[in-house]
């Protein structure tokens, strides 16, 4: 799920945020209403519909409809901040329950630290146990 809504994220944010800032920063960090992130609007992107649509319009009206879209992203990278867990350490611990984690297709990537999950969850867990369990599976 993590990867999942990181990947969202990055959708929206790379229509008008600039590559450079995407690369350098932690996606949660990157402020996604700071107007120095942005791209130039002739660098935004639109889409292809989109930019078919307008490329008739004036270049006020292609303005304002470059400004709409601008708002859009900004609000929807707003919202998936907000909404999904990318400030969720959590979720991030949590790549070892993807099945092909689990199943032992994929176990070079992905680095289990027990201790940093069960102290987010606040359970009382043997951490002995737990990577036991794990390791049999």
């Amino acid at each position: 799920m993590y990867e999942a809504s990181v990947n969202i994220l990055k959708e929206f944010c790379s229509n008008y945020i600039k590559l450079n800032v995407l690369v350098n920063k932690s996606l949660e960090d990157v402020n996604v209403v700071d107007p120095n992130n942005y791209l130039a609007a002739k660098d935004m992107v639109l889409g292809t519909e989109c930019g078919n649509y307008i490329k008739d319009f004036s270049a006020e009206a292609t303005e304002l409809v470059k400004n709409k879209c601008l708002e859009f992203y900004i609000t929807a990278a707003l919202e998936i901040k907000k909404r999904l867990p990318i400030n969720n350490h959590l979720f991030q611990q949590l790549k070892f329950l993807d099945p092909k984690v689990a199943l032992h297709e994929v176990t070079d990537e992905v680095d289990i630290n027990f201790e940093i999950i069960i102290g987010q969850l606040n359970e009382n867990v043997e951490l002995n146990i737990l990577q036991s369990e794990w390791r049999r599976m």
